[in-house]
């Protein structure tokens, strides 16, 4: 079996690097959720992967190609409930949404463990 799965979303790029001064980061860009599955059907090898569109920030881009699987999976997650990305271990931002990313924070890491289960 080799099969490839598309949730096509958009989503600001800006909780992967949060520059507060570049405005391009908060406009929301087409992103693609890839759920990648291969091998047996009893015993499938799943694996996800974000693909951005070739003209976005290369920051980002790196952001995400750099990025753990528990990591890319909270971000798959919050794309497919949120259609946002999560803000990464780290990074810090200067507006007050503290509650939003833990609130954002325990819901993605609930949806991995239990995606780690399976």
């Amino acid at each position: 079996m080799d099969v490839v799965a598309v949730y096509k979303t958009k989503a600001a790029l800006y909780d992967l690097v949060l520059d507060e001064s570049d405005q391009d980061l908060k406009q929301r860009i087409p992103v693609e959720c890839q759920l990648k599955m291969n091998g047996l059907l009893e015993t499938p090898d799943l694996q996800f992967d974000i693909v951005l569109p070739p003209t976005s920030d290369d920051i980002a881009r790196s952001q995400l190609s750099n990025l753990a699987e528990e990591e890319l999976n909270k971000q798959i997650f919050s794309l497919l409930i949120l259609n946002r990305f999560v803000p990464l271990p780290g990074l810090s931002s200067s507006s007050p949404r503290s509650y939003e990313s833990a609130g954002i924070s325990t819901t993605t890491e609930v949806l991995s463990n239990q995606l780690n289960y399976l």
